[in-house]
């Protein structure tokens, strides 16, 4: 899915409710070079799947952006396979 398709917590709710485990986002997110609009956006979609049951497996890179506030999500794949922080 692309996480601009999901515009508000209720969607992914739904998808909590009919049993999935989580979502898989399509693309490959370089944050720091992302607009801040769609770093927020990408962020709160993070947030929201964690908050209703759901797991979010995609892949990104994360730079020097510091991570600390983020590790309660779920870390995206780098290029080499690896997790950008502990998950």
């Amino acid at each position: 899915m692309e996480f601009r398709s999901v515009d508000n917590g209720a969607g992914l709710v739904s998808l909590a409710r009919t049993g999935y485990a989580g979502v898989r986002l399509s693309g490959h997110h370089v944050m720091p070079s992302m607009p801040d609009r769609d770093l927020v956006a990408l962020i709160a979609l993070l947030h929201d799947a964690r908050g209703v049951g759901l797991r979010v497996l995609w892949s990104g890179e994360c730079g020097d952006l510091d991570v600390r506030c983020l590790q309660h999500l779920d870390p995206p794949h780098q290029p080499d396979g690896t997790f950008a922080w502990s998950p």
